[in-house]
């Protein structure tokens, strides 16, 4: 299974980073309760990296990241609680590879920019 998001607004064009990481979630959580400071656990176990950089001008222009999420759908397939996955910079204090990405949330009529799983 893939998760696909669309990237946007890097700070560079740089793929020298720590890079963007998909970490299966393992509390439950509110969406109206979590804070930067209050978050629920996660697990590097299956986690996936992505140093793609896309978006940030003509030598990376805007795109899709893919993350191959296999291991993460498999631990759900064998028995651990989905509570989600959370996307996050592998590194926070790297400033040239910080990535936005395109959400749900920002619905733009173009389904092809909105994140979502493709199962294959």
């Amino acid at each position: 299974m893939q998760v696909e998001l669309q990237l946007s607004l890097p700070s560079s064009c740089s793929t020298s980073g720590p890079g963007t990481q998909v970490r299966r979630i393992t509390s439950s959580w509110s969406s109206s309760s979590v804070t930067w400071a209050d978050q629920p656990s996660t697990t590097t176990t299956g986690a996936v990296t992505s140093t793609a950089a896309k978006g940030y001008s003509d030598a990376c222009p805007a795109g899709t990241v893919n993350f191959d999420v296999d291991d993460i759908v498999q631990a759900w397939a064998d028995g651990s609680a989905n509570y989600g996955i959370q996307l996050r910079g592998a590194g926070e204090s790297h400033s040239l590879t910080w990535r936005r990405f395109r959400t749900a949330n920002c619905v733009s009529g173009d389904s092809s920019v909105e994140p979502h799983p493709t199962v294959t």
